[in-house]
């Protein structure tokens, strides 16, 4: 038996061409900090939770904006290992000043560089299985700490708050997360398209999965429901750009709506062409939306991923 659902279509609205640049620019996840309680603090799994395989060596890289006017401390990122070890990155307190960190059970050791606020910075941390190492590099600066990873084939990694971990989440904003698992890099998270909580990569559709979000896209778009409708099966949708029109390709027909949602052409399918039309709308402009697959799940698609 065919699984209903219902499915709302919005329109993304950018308020002016500069304003495009600046959500692409400005986009990312916007951890909620200290002026947020513990349990409403942001966090963020990679893959769904589902750890990483590894043999020899894992990286993780990440765009990094420590905000003004918040205490500079807490935690950033956690990642663990199959053989139950943990590593966490952090700002730290450490004498008149704080620091960025890695932490490992009761030891730490900090990166020898100031907090700049308010610009990216990039950030990345190398775990190397053979030679029981972490190597951390904050901008431009490099610190290695030694860590017993010998045996680790399996990585999680989550940024922000923790739940085993009730210290404070540090106020930063995260994009561009990148993985590597043996020197090969499988997948890149922008962090900006979204669905709800939920980000895909940009290479495999791996999810990241947010608590508490606030995607800081959402400052530069406004959402407009022009068309609302129930289908059966699966439903792929492609904006063409070049006149403002949607293609809601259904496994018999494909619809053709304009901007204000109202259907001005059908075309039957036969012998299954329907994907080749949505491919060739694809090509004009980059879908509005992901291909939805026919999973049964119900409600509303709120953002593009």
């Amino acid at each position: 038996m065919k699984n209903c659902c219902r499915y709302i279509l919005l329109v993304l609205f950018l308020f002016t061409r500069a304003d495009l640049f600046a959500s692409v620019y400005n986009g990312g996840l916007y951890f909620k900090s200290h002026s947020a309680p513990s349990v409403d603090r942001t966090s963020l799994t990679l893959n769904d939770d589902k750890p990483f395989d590894v043999s020899n060596e894992f990286t993780i890289s990440f765009q990094m904006w420590v905000r003004n006017n918040e205490p500079d401390f807490g935690s950033i990122l956690h990642l663990y290992t199959n053989t139950n070890q943990l590593v966490r990155f952090s700002f730290v307190a450490g004498g008149r000043r704080h620091y960025p960190a890695l932490v490992f059970n009761e030891g730490m050791v900090t990166v020898d560089s100031p907090i700049e606020r308010e610009k990216w910075i990039p950030v990345s941390l190398r775990m190397d299985m053979n030679n029981n190492s972490i190597a951390v590099n904050y901008n431009g600066k490099d610190t290695t700490i030694m860590v017993p990873l010998s045996g680790s084939t399996h990585v999680r990694a989550l940024f922000g708050h923790a739940p085993e971990y009730l210290a404070d989440v540090a106020p930063v904003n995260i994009k561009d997360v990148k993985v590597s698992q043996d020197g090969e890099q499988t997948c890149e998270w922008k962090l900006w398209k979204h669905n709800n909580n939920i980000c895909f990569d940009e290479m495999k559709g791996a999810i990241a999965r947010a608590e508490s979000p606030y995607w800081l896209i959402d400052d530069h778009i406004e959402w407009k429901q022009i068309y609302k409708g129930n289908i059966s099966g699966r439903l792929d949708v492609a904006f063409n750009a070049l006149d403002a029109s949607f293609y809601l390709v259904k496994p018999e027909m494909v619809e053709v709506l304009d901007e204000n949602g109202d259907i001005v052409d059908e075309i039957k399918v036969q012998g299954g062409p329907a994907r080749a039309i949505f491919r060739r709308a694809s090509a004009l402009s980059a879908p509005a939306f992901p291909e939805i697959p026919d999973r049964g799940r119900r409600g509303q698609r709120d953002h593009p991923h």
